[in-house]
């Protein structure tokens, strides 16, 4: 399967309210707990988007050359850093963190049972592959569930 495949998650509108209460609890639990996500994160976060990491990088270089000293951006992309971690340490992670059991059982029947229809090129025979970890693409919850229990800034 080509790795530039990306996959969607096709959700109705009972499971995106769900999604979105999930990610709520989250939130709050990990505000709760003290579990900051880096002040650097603009991606899934209330208030935040990729619009204020822009203007944001933009104010840095043009006070940098206003001042006329050098400036320097550093961009690092990792390949598939989501998609390549499983579901069982995300979710041993969050147990592990102390989110209350509930939020992680929820999340555990939320990923379980997923599936991935593809279709093969050549014969164009449909193929069905179990999936087991990843980030659930056009879900709400985007990878807020990933990034307490492995450090990551997205």
């Amino acid at each position: 399967m080509p790795s530039s495949y990306r996959p969607l998650c096709l959700l109705g509108d009972v499971l995106k309210i769900f999604a979105f209460l999930l990610a709520t609890r989250m939130n709050n639990h990990m505000t709760a707990a003290g579990v900051e996500l880096s002040e650097w994160q603009f991606g899934f976060r209330s208030g935040r988007c990729t619009d204020d990491a822009l203007r944001l990088l933009r104010d840095r270089l043009c006070a940098a050359v206003n001042a006329r000293r050098y400036a320097v951006v550093v961009s690092l992309d990792i390949r598939n850093a989501f998609n390549s971690v499983g579901w069982g340490v995300v979710l041993a992670e969050l147990v592990s963190m102390g989110f209350p059991p509930y939020i992680w059982r929820v999340l555990d029947s939320y990923l379980s049972d997923r599936v991935l229809y593809v279709c093969d090129d050549a014969r164009g025979d449909p193929m069905i592959m179990g999936v087991t970890c990843g980030v659930p693409r056009g879900s709400v919850l985007g990878p807020l569930p990933w990034a307490p229990p492995i450090g990551l800034s997205f």
